[in-house]
């Protein structure tokens, strides 16, 4: 770690700040999340079972109240008083209407097979199931309906084969039969009294066959586990309802069911057939059998191991991102490390208008502020010894120069001053008087600083002759306060924006230039505005105008000047709108009265 970067320290700290808690946390959820699902789970699929079993005990309410209407039916009342069991025509008859009686109250129920009348001597009712005859008086069926004295008994599909002559019928899943039975008492009312059946009538017991399959209908999709499967089983644990998906027909040795026995509702795991179950179960009010739907634990891990799966993802997601985020938290860090490190190396390597932006952050704002002060006390500490030595330099050029016999120059252009006067040539003439001045003004006088005077009388020699070569393109004006006329200004400090208002400013223009030169002062300072009505300057060349390298080098040499010479809150500045002209504002000290800061 000690020969890592900054930065990769940074980075390897936050993937550990974020993995090993987003690890921790995963873990503990995946655990959690797995106990949470499997209490629902099993909350759930025990809500279907007793669900189910409120639809299974709605129907069959209705089937037992059906029960019920037969037995104060008159018609089956005066049939039964009147059977005689040895007429055998009387029998026949009475099986037709009997039938139609049973169809009206049980056939229009959909879960219904079939409805007799058991007695010993005849069955009477439908024929959709053969009952054997012989077998009614002996069957468990038979004997259970006339131990409950009237009330309803229900019969399983395992007791009802031992009635039913075919056991095919049985082994189809579509026609297994479970059934309902009681015996009919009947009676009717009338008169305000009640009519019983006589003594001596044979009392039958009414058996409806129900569809086992009625239970398939309500356990149908009913359970969302892919291998679970649901059961109706007996007091005595014996499976009821059609076989499903497993051969086991009885229960009753199964330590679950003894369990299942004693709550009568609820759930519990146990392994069944060697695999391991979750077992939901609940007990019909109707019938007290009970209802209990098989999960495969192995299917409830499935989506256990999906939800392992998609944590191991999001453990993996979440990684990714740690690494992400640290790597961009680390760099938002150290980049600002880095920008001091380069401006630094810059600064190393002579390049001191290095800046380094001021950022909002507190400390390194602070410090960014506090470089680039110490950076601009650098720059200008170099720059103002530069200076010094570059103007020593120009004064030794300008010392050679100057050592060319001026006399010569000055007889010359008097020569071809009254040449052209000869020749009638006075705007000629006039320029090179122009020229004379200027040149006299700028070789013998030899300081800094001027009175305002000298420099505007060389100022006028320089705008005549270029009024001359710019003829008719422009015009200028003075507008010069007389309290500057003992003012001292920096000398030839506004040839140079002249120069560039009239290349530039009036370069598109054939005429209507107007050149306006303004001066005046307030207690403290002196203030100069040259002012055109050229095509202006937008803020990019602004920027590039006031730059030493660029083409207009003069005017940032009079800014640099102003600034060397009186301070960096002095100088130049622009005002300028494109296609409406510009101002040039220069602003120094008043209160020089004398010219007394030579070149040499």
């Amino acid at each position: 770690m000690n020969k890592l970067r900054f930065r990769d320290k940074l980075t390897i700290s936050y993937i550990l700040l974020i993995t090993v808690p987003s690890i921790v946390i995963g873990l503990k959820y995946y655990s959690t999340s797995s106990q949470i699902i499997l209490e629902n789970a099993s909350k759930h699929i025990y809500e279907i079972v007793k669900k189910d079993n409120q639809i299974i005990d709605n129907r069959l309410y209705k089937l037992q109240e059906s029960t019920l209407s037969t037995i104060s039916n008159v018609e089956l009342y005066t049939l039964l008083n009147a059977m005689d069991k040895d007429d055998d025509m009387q029998l026949i008859q009475s099986d037709k209407r009997i039938k139609e009686i049973l169809n009206q109250y049980f056939i229009e129920n959909g879960d219904i097979f079939s409805a007799n009348l058991l007695t010993s001597y005849y069955t009477f009712g439908s024929t959709n199931v053969s009952i054997s005859q012989e077998k009614v008086m002996d069957s468990s069926v038979y004997q259970e309906a006339k131990q409950s004295e009237g009330g309803l008994v229900w019969i399983p599909n395992y007791e009802v084969s031992q009635i039913v002559k075919s056991g095919e019928i049985l082994k189809n899943e579509e026609y297994s039969l479970f059934a309902a039975a009681r015996t009919i008492n009947s009676t009717y009312f009338q008169n305000g009294s009640i009519h019983y059946m006589d003594e001596s009538i044979e009392r039958p017991v009414l058996l409806i066959n129900v569809k086992a399959a009625m239970f398939n209908s309500v356990f149908a999709d009913s359970l969302p586990v892919t291998g679970a499967y649901t059961y109706v089983l007996s007091p005595e644990g014996r499976v009821i309802s059609p076989s499903q998906s497993n051969h086991i027909k009885s229960y009753a040795d199964s330590a679950w069911f003894k369990d299942a026995a004693l709550k009568n509702s609820g759930s519990l795991i146990s392994t069944i057939a060697g695999r391991k179950m979750l077992v939901c179960f609940d007990r019909m009010q109707t019938t007290g059998w009970m209802t209990a739907a098989f999960v495969p634990y192995d299917q409830l891990i499935v989506n256990l191991s999906n939800l392992r799966t998609y944590t191991l993802y999001l453990s993996i997601f979440l990684m990714i991102l740690s690494i992400i985020i640290a790597y961009f938290l680390s760099g938002w860090l150290t980049n600002p490390i880095k920008k001091l490190l380069v401006a630094t190396h810059l600064i190393g390597i002579g390049k001191f208008t290095t800046k380094i932006p001021v950022v909002s952050d507190k400390e390194f704002g602070f410090l960014f502020s506090k470089f680039n002060q110490m950076n601009e006390k650098i720059q200008q500490l170099i720059t103002e010894n530069y200076e010094v030595k570059l103007r020593e330099k120009e004064a030794e050029i300008m010392a050679l120069n100057l050592q060319l016999n001026p006399h010569f120059l000055y007889n010359t252009l008097n020569i071809i001053n009254w040449m052209a006067i000869d020749k009638n040539q006075d705007e000629i003439s006039r320029m090179i008087i122009s020229l004379s001045t200027m040149l006299e003004y700028t070789v013998h006088n030899k300081k800094e600083v001027v009175p305002l005077l000298e420099d505007m009388k060389w100022l006028k020699g320089y705008l005549h002759i270029m009024s001359t070569r710019y003829e008719g393109i422009f015009g200028v004006q003075y507008e010069i306060d007389p309290a500057l006329d003992n003012c001292t200004v920096p000398k030839l400090f506004l040839q140079p924006i002249i120069e560039n208002a009239i290349i530039h400013g009036f370069e598109s223009l054939e005429k209507g230039g107007i050149l306006r030169i303004v001066g005046w002062k307030s207690d403290t300072n002196v203030y100069f505005t040259v002012q055109d009505n050229g095509k202006g300057i937008s803020d990019v060349q602004m920027k590039k105008i006031m730059d030493s390298d660029s083409d207009h080098v003069g005017i940032s040499n009079i800014d640099k000047r102003i600034k060397l010479l009186f301070g960096q809150e002095y100088g130049i500045t622009f005002d300028s709108q494109v296609g409406s002209g510009t101002s040039v504002h220069i602003v120094f000290p008043y209160g020089i009265h004398e010219s007394n800061v030579d070149i040499f």
